[in-house]
């Protein structure tokens, strides 16, 4: 393709990604009821037909809902067809990401997106098995390489390769709490140890191994209240580090506005870790749900 056209190009597909998304997100309110109930929200185009789909839980014990975009914008009169049986067992969620895990392909070559899923006792991981005629997952948890289907408590899930193998790893921030929102009840939070999963999967075989005492080395985050973790190039040195925000409420520990004692990790190139220093983050209002921005 000539180059001064391949440029028009990447514009109008832009306009029509920015299009769907904002179709997509009017029709997740309309089928998802009113807007604060919704708890976890991802916009994505899972079966890579240029049209975005949503994921979504509510707060409760109402299922993870999975729609799949099969509309004609052209027309109008957009259209999102119910996928039933995906996520139907899933409910009381903490936590939502996707990411394409094991580097698997469909039929035009384009990735398939797996789907993390997050219970106060369990953690899911959804291969995504379908192609371009349609989304369809499977619950791969008890085949990864160890027992992650009993890792419980996970409010946050970021990815991000930190080893630069082309995989993209997991962090999971982890906190005791029983109820829906930990920071109008922070004295009834209880520390428990965030774990880093390293990617060892292979195209259609997900694998991880758990190398938390490995690069979580400070005593701290032994027992933290983790809300919000992410994969974030801190110091610019074009490898990611690691930033863990805790709500750090003993006695000594809580601040007024939300601040926390947390961590930070940075990465020295060589998959190995050291611990920096961080004063504080801030965690109020909405923004720690899902490790959200």
């Amino acid at each position: 393709m000539p180059k001064k056209y391949s440029k028009h190009l990447m514009v109008l597909i832009m306009l029509l990604l920015v299009v769907n998304f904002c179709k997509a997100t009017e029709i997740r309110i309309a089928l998802g009821g009113a807007e604060e109930s919704i708890y976890n929200q991802l916009v994505f185009d899972f079966n890579n037909d240029m049209w975005m789909d949503i994921i979504y839980s509510q707060d409760g014990n109402s299922p993870v809902e999975l729609y799949e975009y099969v509309g004609d914008l052209a027309s109008g009169a957009p259209d999102m067809q119910h996928k039933f049986l995906e996520f139907i067992h899933i409910t009381n969620v903490k936590a939502i990401e996707v990411a394409n895990i094991d580097n698997d392909i469909d039929s035009r070559g384009l990735g398939l997106v797996d789907v993390i899923i997050t219970q106060p006792d369990q953690i899911h991981i959804f291969k995504h098995t379908g192609d371009y005629d349609g989304i369809v997952f499977q619950d791969v948890t008890n085949s990864v390489g160890f027992d992650l289907a009993s890792v419980s408590d996970v409010w946050s899930v970021s990815w991000g390769d930190y080893d630069k193998d082309g995989r993209v790893d997991l962090v999971l921030g982890r906190l005791g709490y029983d109820g829906t929102d930990p920071m109008a009840d922070l004295g009834n939070v209880t520390g428990l140890p965030n774990l880093v999963l390293h990617n060892i999967s292979t195209p259609g075989d997900i694998k991880f191994e758990d190398v938390s005492a490995e690069i979580l080395t400070s005593v701290y985050d032994s027992q933290t209240k983790t809300l919000f973790t992410s994969w974030r190039d801190i110091d610019g040195d074009n490898d990611l580090d690691l930033v863990i925000g805790d709500i750090g409420v003993t006695s000594n520990e809580s601040m007024p506005d939300g601040g926390s004692k947390s961590a930070l990790y940075i990465n020295n190139g060589d998959g190995t870790f050291f611990e920096g220093t961080v004063t504080r983050l801030s965690l109020m209002s909405d923004n720690y749900r899902n490790g959200a921005e």
